[in-house]
């Protein structure tokens, strides 16, 4: 059975949880209110939903999430996911700790990336993962909004939900509070400013084609982005077999090739329809080495996403051109956009969710809501 108790002008349940005797807050003055509260928790008592609150050591929940992130999600998505633990928590544990990676042009291998976070960052700390509140969650989101924008906020957000529902889903994590399930709850997401793409127009398309035609593996790469919409590493792990010319489809599949397995970031394959001008661009364009990517490195390799931008980088310094891959990806969304192709298709095309390409391309379709506010008094 179950009690309520009076401490100053609140009430409290008193309640035994497995013969021990547990006071829970009702944060409220009201009795009625506080009757509700007592019959709430004298139902989940004697269904078991009123677990002991647990102890969940912050290094050990760190890295087994560490692992459940390797074992489960892509290469790029991991090293992203730590990092940002990595900056959150500090180095509670070696499995935040950032891995050497070697260069795909030279073969050297580098050293470990800087952590993000200076010695004065702020950090969440914490023993033991119950005692992470929604409070502390926005007070630390709070002191990084001094030196990043809504968006970082946002991901750090959101990695922490997903540490959470790990804790509770394999480490059984209950709160003191039953009321308390994810902490992150009650963490707002913050307010993101309007967003403002850059894309290319038809010529400067043409520009930025005509200044790497002497590099034919970076001239293909760069017509499959702007033409087909693709991230660059979904154009990197292009097979010559993704080129569908009976069909006229680009397929963005997952795959196994030297026991390295990869699939696109949302977990979804999507064909892109080859169009008039990227076909003419791969109809001229011979995929060099015997392996099977269609746009290898110059040694054969699939290339490594950040040497490929490094390259792209240096030719469009040559020519005074200021763009990047994630432009040409947003150029296929806004010219699309402009013909008037429908946010769902363009979403669909570039493996998106509709609202992400209703907060970057909405904008720019012509004429939508014309004649809808013709109308007579």
């Amino acid at each position: 059975m179950a009690s309520l108790l009076k401490r100053g002008d609140k009430f409290y349940v008193r309640v035994y949880v497995n013969g021990k005797a547990k006071d829970i807050a009702t944060k409220s003055s009201n009795v009625k209110i506080a009757e509700k509260f007592l019959k709430k928790i004298e139902y989940e008592n004697a269904t078991g939903q009123l677990a002991t609150a647990t102890k969940t050591p912050m290094p050990k929940l760190l890295e087994d999430f560490a692992a459940h992130l390797k074992a489960n999600h892509r290469v790029k998505s991991v090293k992203n996911d730590l990092s940002r633990l990595r900056v959150i928590f500090g180095p509670l544990t070696s499995a935040l700790e950032p891995t050497a990676t070697k260069d795909n042009l030279t073969g050297e291998v580098q050293g470990k990336p800087r952590d993000e976070a200076g010695a004065e960052a702020p950090r969440v700390m914490a023993e033991y993962a119950e005692q992470i509140s929604p409070p502390l969650i926005n007070r630390y989101l709070d002191q990084r909004a001094a030196s990043v924008g809504p968006k970082t906020l946002n991901a750090d957000r959101e990695i922490l939900y997903r540490l959470f529902r790990y804790a509770i889903e394999h480490h059984g994590l209950v709160y003191p509070d039953p009321r308390l399930k994810n902490p992150i709850d009650g963490v707002r997401p913050r307010k993101l400013p309007a967003h403002d793409i850059r894309f290319l127009n038809p010529e400067q398309i043409k520009a930025q084609l005509e200044a790497i035609k002497d590099e034919p593996v970076l001239h293909a790469a760069v017509a499959v982005l702007i033409y087909a919409g693709l991230r660059r590493e979904e154009a990197l792990w292009l097979t010559r077999d993704d080129v569908d010319r009976k069909t006229g489809l680009l397929r963005i599949r997952a795959k196994r090739i030297d026991d390295h397995f990869w699939q696109p970031k949302t977990g979804r394959n999507r064909a892109v329809p080859i169009g008039t001008a990227l076909a003419a661009v791969l109809d001229k364009f011979k995929s060099p080495g015997p392996g099977p990517w269609l746009l290898p490195s110059p040694e054969g390799a699939r290339w490594d996403p950040d040497n490929f931008s490094h390259k792209l980088a240096d030719e469009n310094v040559k020519a005074k051109l200021p763009w990047t891959c994630l432009d040409f990806r947003h150029t296929f969304g806004s010219m699309l956009a402009q013909r008037g192709v429908s946010l769902y298709k363009i979403s669909a095309m570039m493996g998106n969710s509709p609202e992400i390409c209703r907060r970057h391309y909405a904008a720019l379709i012509p004429d939508q809501f014309v004649g809808d506010v013709n109308f007579a008094a």
